[in-house]
Formats: structure tokens, C-alpha cells, sequence
């Protein structure tokens, strides 16, 4: 796939997989919110970003402050792409000791490789937990739905439109249903290498991060248990996007407490609510 740019203010020329500047814009916002929670960063400061995507979060922290070092984690080839490039024409990788890693993370070193799914129309959703993001987009098309119900379409029937809001609504449904969804939103299955972050930090010999930011779709718990306990007291401050299914983000909150952290910020994400989504937004600092 090749990459395409979009403006996006206050970025400039940004590239992705699709161009759709839409979406850059929707992750400008999101990589906004991690500061609006009190993340605070120094020049010289160690930052790893995990779930990369196309770089956003690490153009927005360069903005704010000079001289930062990367360690920045997407194993997606085509968001890999774009975020390589996003990060060299912002000149964050030269001479700065920054570094990319085409990898997955992992709780475990035991785990060579697993299987992801990039959704070329959501590119912000790719994940290693199909069943849960099929899930996430089942109720998002129900939103969806319920918005074009209100709205009854002044094109058609009002019977008509029901009918059509309620098979759009149930797309992810069924084994039909899936089919049907995983064409919507673009499906591609990829099998990516993976690492943990304490096998990076015993690697690159580093004696302190000063902030790991997380936004891995499901796989929260799985990042942050890939951290040994020593190299937790290296860590100053964690910022995560995550998705409060089946208690995770009570688990999220308990491994931090026990890691020593003792302030902790919750919040929802803008827009989650309107959407159907039950994500959490979570600041935790020494």
C-alpha cells in the first residue's frame, strides 16, 4: 500500500496508509487528552510509545519539547511506514538516539510472534483481539444506527430506513454478519514479531523511562506485564488509552499500585460515550 499525506494543523504534512485526513485528526485529538491528564515531559527525557500508530503522539510531545529520545513500537508494516516516515521528516530520528520498532509487545519473551488485525477503513483499531473488536465495532455500528433511525432519512421511508439501520446495526452478527463486517471495515490479518518491554530496556541499557504511553487495543495488560519489577522503578510516569472490558482496567490499576505509583487519573476519552465504547484514559505518575 502506498502512503498518502494530508495537512493537518498544528503538524503540517502528515502521511498514513490512506490519507484520510479525518482520521489524522481524530489521533490529534486523542494524543492531545494524554496531557491534558498532567503527562509532562523534559528535554532529554526517555519515552516509549507503544501502539505508535503513524507517530502522532511523538510529533505532539516534540512540539511541546525539545530534544526527546523515542522508543516507539508498531508492528503494523503499513502504519510502520508511515510512521518512519512522519518521524524522519519531523527529524526526530537523527542523531537524537531515538529508535523504531516494527514489534508487537508482549508479556512474555516466550512469544516470538502472534497474529494481528489491521482494518484498512479504522486504522486505529488494529489489534491482536478480534473477537473484542469485533465487539467494539458491533457497537459503534449499532450508534450508528440509532443516530440514522433518529434522523429518519428524508430519501426514503421511514420503514425503510429502519430496516436498513437495523441490518447495519448488526453487520458484525453471525458468521454472515462478520464476513459482511470484516469487508466493511477492511480486514488484514499480519503475523508481526513482538518483544517485551523489559528485553528493550535490558538491550538498550537504560537506567530510567521517563514515560510510557499505551495504546494497544485490548492488550493494556499484556504491555504493562511484560515490565519486571526491577525496571518498574525506572519508570516516571504511564499514560493509557485503554478498554475497560471483563475488569480490565481494576487489573491496570491494581499492577500500578503494586509498581509503586500513587497518583492515578481516570477519565473517558471525548466521544467514546456517544459511540458505545467503554474506554478509559489513564494517567499514573510517581
Amino acid at each position: 500500500m502506498q502512503l498518502a499525506s494530508a495537512e493537518v494543523p498544528p503538524y503540517g504534512r502528515v502521511w498514513s496508509p490512506d490519507g484520510n485526513a479525518r482520521h489524522v485528526r481524530k489521533l490529534a485529538v486523542e494524543v492531545e487528552e494524554y496531557f491534558d491528564l498532567g503527562l509532562e515531559l523534559r528535554s532529554g527525557d526517555v519515552v516509549f510509545d507503544v501502539g505508535a500508530n503513524i507517530g502522532l503522539f511523538a510529533l505532539a510531545a516534540a512540539r511541546r519539547i525539545p530534544k526527546l529520545r523515542f522508543f516507539a513500537f508498531e508492528p503494523i508494516p503499513a502504519l510502520y511506514r508511515a510512521l518512519e516516515k512522519n518521524l524522519d521528516e519531523a527529524h526526530l530520528l537523527n542523531g537524537s538516539g531515538s529508535k523504531l520498532f516494527q514489534l508487537g509487545v508482549s508479556r512474555n519473551e516466550s512469544d516470538r510472534d502472534a497474529e494481528f488485525f489491521y482494518f484498512r477503513n479504522f486504522p486505529s483499531d488494529s489489534t491482536r483481539y478480534i473477537d473484542d473488536k469485533r465487539r467494539e465495532f458491533q457497537k459503534f455500528f449499532q450508534s450508528k444506527a440509532d443516530g440514522w433511525r433518529r434522523a429518519k432519512p428524508t430519501l426514503m421511508p421511514g420503514a425503510v430506513a429502519d430496516v436498513l439501520a437495523d441490518v447495519f446495526a448488526r453487520l458484525p452478527e453471525g458468521p454472515v454478519g462478520r464476513w459482511v463486517s470484516d469487508r466493511v471495515t477492511g480486514l488484514e490479518k499480519h503475523r508481526c514479531r513482538m518483544t517485551t518491554l523489559s528485553r528493550v530496556i535490558t538491550d538498550e541499557k537504560l537506567d530510567r523511562i521517563d514515560a510510557i504511553k499505551v495504546d494497544v487495543e485490548g492488550a493494556e495488560m499484556d504491555v504493562l506485564a511484560g515490565i519486571a519489577p526491577e525496571h518498574w522503578l525506572r519508570v516516571r510516569q504511564v499514560v493509557i488509552e485503554g478498554h475497560d472490558d471483563n475488569g480490565n482496567l481494576a487489573r491496570v490499576r491494581t499492577l500500578l499500585s503494586e509498581a509503586g505509583f500513587d497518583k492515578v487519573v481516570v477519565t473517558r476519552p471525548a466521544g467514546s460515550e456517544e459511540i458505545g465504547l467503554n474506554n478509559f484514559l489513564l494517567f499514573a505518575k510517581r
